[in-house]
């Protein structure tokens, strides 16, 4: 009889061990789906971020040259403008790159009766754009002692919308449609690219440009 109440009695304890909570199961369950959902999001994050950081590394690899006017203009208006200057001969003596709200403008200086007064002469609104790398050559300026050199560019400037300020009897000619281009310098400033204002070169200099400094 003794036997058999102990027979019984491991009968008993081996069924309470081999029972789990079902409580448990469902909360250890729950705790491994959100592991492995917070992995997912982890790994989403750092492929998206990813994703943006080689975005932004095309951009400036496929754009090497540009020249981001956002960062040097730094308030609307003339007063506010991006001043060049240049020390050619029959060539404006300064030009200026403002903006407003909606609008980036190209103005145009003439000497005043002061040989250093400058005087407005005419605004163009600009169409400011990134291009694919281009070269150009420049006429030795106050941002180079060479003659003349080849320099590459990213960022254009398209000019349109002629206004003539009137400072004088004088009717200048349109720049309607002529391009200018922007690049940072040798003496880590920025340059603007324009026609030759001067003129009288050669042909094979006709498309050689001017180099205009900032101030």
């Amino acid at each position: 009889m003794k036997k058999f109440y102990l027979f019984i009695l491991g009968i008993a304890l081996l069924n309470a061990c081999s029972k789990v909570p079902v409580e448990s199961v469902e909360s250890s369950s729950s705790m491994s789906q959100e592991s492995s959902e917070e992995v997912q999001e982890s790994s989403l994050v750092e492929s998206t971020s990813g994703r943006a950081q080689i975005s932004e590394m095309s951009s400036s690899q496929e754009y090497p040259y540009s020249v981001e006017l956002n960062d040097l203009l730094v308030g609307e208006g003339e007063e506010n403008q991006l001043l060049f200057v240049s020390s050619g001969v029959n060539a404006p003596p300064a030009i200026g790159i403002s903006m407003d709200s909606s609008q980036v403008y190209l103005n145009i200086y003439n000497r005043g009766e002061d040989f250093n007064e400058r005087v407005l002469r005419s605004i163009y609104q600009l169409d400011v754009a990134n291009i694919p790398t281009k070269e150009i050559t420049l006429f030795g300026g106050p941002g180079s002692s060479e003659n003349k050199r080849v320099v590459k560019v990213n960022t254009q400037l398209k000019l349109s919308n002629y206004q003539e300020n009137q400072v004088t009897e004088k009717v200048f000619e349109s720049l309607d449609g002529d391009l200018m281009y922007l690049f940072y310098n040798d003496q880590g400033t920025v340059s603007l690219a324009t026609r030759n204002f001067a003129g009288n070169v050669g042909e094979e200099d006709i498309e050689t440009m001017m180099e205009y400094v900032q101030e």
